[in-house]
């Protein structure tokens, strides 16, 4: 009898696959270089690079959104140095579609094939995270490593990626494409597949995740529950499955990150009395606005604000900074954001909770496309955002709505634009819906290989 969980090597869609992994190593540059890599040599084997219809409209606005802080940046000069690190942090979201294999995602199978892949790389990441996991339980002696260590183990179960937070993230909203293929086509493998992917979610022991995976849940279920009653007074019998989904879901991450919700509570006793940083850089950001209302409209450029890039170059993100990496801030940066993330301020308590710790990084996604882009920048992300939430599949539980809010929450929580693992998972959430085929055109989940017709153009959006 064959184990149900074992994928075959052919039906695999291993551009995914390495795709998935390249932008999941453990060094930031690596990743961004194989990626380019890989774009390089498309464009050395194909003479066309073209994209789906609706996914030119998106792709429109990621474009115009980097050109406006490119321009903004010219007028606001500070180091060709930010240009250069602001640059290669945003392409990755505008390269990475012109990366997937989409033309072949026209056929049955094809869907198929992409969900074999993430199967694939959770498998890859689950092993190596159980691996650290036992390590881990060796070294302090027990298996529940969170209470011995107060929560602070969750930090070193990172998979391939070397980051708890990087992985987290991912696998949250793989767990979310599991539950949507199951729910859409009822096939318990996918079930068991969420439950993996759920799990590697929240051994890494990322709160702020965590914490934004069960808001999205709740935010999508009142939206759900609100509709079902106004049209038929009912609850949905697939909503009632995702009420009760979350909450098993929420029993089983209080259990586990009991040590870690405690941190939390204490923090948030704290906020109003002594807001942690990333609550300040709100405020800074005010004073911004206040101090130089030219600069509204079109912010202050390329790596000039708070990216990830005006943290690179500030000399105070990266542990080591490289030779190649010279500190170059911005006055922008240095007035407003050098205070609240330095290297002095990561070793002292503020808010009762670590300097170095999420809740004190002042980094806020939102607030360095208005920073860096102005309000017309923010503008656009609102609508481009808008736009692919009102995509519509027909015959689907429409559950990669529940995927867009996780990604636009975490990204009230860092710069996640600037990771090509957060930009390749947004694209695939665009991809997944590009691929969707519905259940009423195939007798299973899994289609034959010999199935080669089209999906009907009606269902493309």
């Amino acid at each position: 009898m064959k184990f149900r969980l074992l994928i075959q090597p052919k039906n695999i869609d291993w551009t995914i696959f390495c795709f998935l992994l390249f932008s999941h190593l453990p060094n930031a540059f690596y990743s961004i270089f194989l990626l380019f890599l890989v774009f390089a040599l498309r464009i050395a084997f194909s003479f066309k690079l073209s994209l789906p219809k609706s996914w030119k409209m998106i792709e429109f606005f990621w474009t115009l959104i980097g050109l406006i802080m490119m321009f903004s940046f010219f007028t606001h000069f500070s180091s060709f140095n930010n240009l250069f690190w602001g640059v290669i942090c945003f392409l990755p979201i505008v390269l990475i579609p012109f990366l997937l294999p989409f033309r072949k995602y026209r056929y049955h199978q094809s869907s198929y094939r992409l969900i074999n892949a993430v199967k694939l790389f959770t498998f890859v990441e689950i092993i190596v995270m159980i691996v650290q996991f036992v390590k881990l339980a060796f070294q302090f002696k027990t298996i529940d490593i969170f209470t011995a260590t107060n929560g602070a183990a969750g930090d070193l179960i990172t998979g391939t990626v070397g980051f708890s937070s990087v992985i987290s993230v991912t696998l949250g909203y793989i767990s979310i494409v599991f539950l949507n293929y199951y729910l859409n086509y009822k096939y318990k493998r996918d079930a068991i597949w969420f439950l993996i992917s759920f799990i590697g979610m929240i051994l890494p022991a990322y709160t702020a995740g965590t914490f934004v995976y069960v808001l999205s849940f709740v935010l999508f279920l009142l939206g759900r529950f609100i509709v079902d009653i106004f049209k038929s007074g009912i609850i949905n019998k697939r909503t009632g499955i995702l009420i009760a989904l979350l909450i098993v879901s929420i029993c089983i991450i209080v259990y586990s990150q009991m040590s870690n919700i405690l941190y939390a509570q204490r923090i948030i006793s704290f906020v109003f009395f002594d807001p942690p940083n990333k609550i300040k850089a709100i405020s800074s950001t005010f004073e911004y606005s206040k101090e130089n209302v030219w600069d509204i409209p079109l912010g202050v450029g390329f790596g000039n604000y708070s990216s990830r890039a005006a943290f690179i170059t500030s000399g105070e993100y990266l542990a080591n900074q490289p030779k190649f990496i010279p500190v170059t801030r911005s006055k922008y940066f240095e007035k407003y954001m050098f205070p609240l993330f330095n290297k002095e301020s990561q070793n002292k308590i503020i808010s009762s909770s670590f300097g170095n710790s999420m809740i004190n990084a002042p980094f806020n996604q939102f607030q360095t496309v208005y920073g860096e882009g102005g309000l017309i920048s923010l503008s656009i992300l609102c609508i481009l955002l808008a736009f692919v939430f009102k995509i519509k599949v027909p015959y689907s539980n429409n559950l990669h709505r529940l995927g867009l809010i996780y990604l636009i929450l975490l990204m009230f929580c860092d710069n996640w634009l600037s990771y090509p693992s957060f930009c390749f998972i947004f694209w695939l959430l665009l991809l997944d819906i590009y691929t969707y085929v519905p259940m009423k055109q195939v007798r299973r989940v899994i289609i034959p290989f010999n199935m080669d017709r089209r999906v009907d153009s009606r269902y493309e959006y």
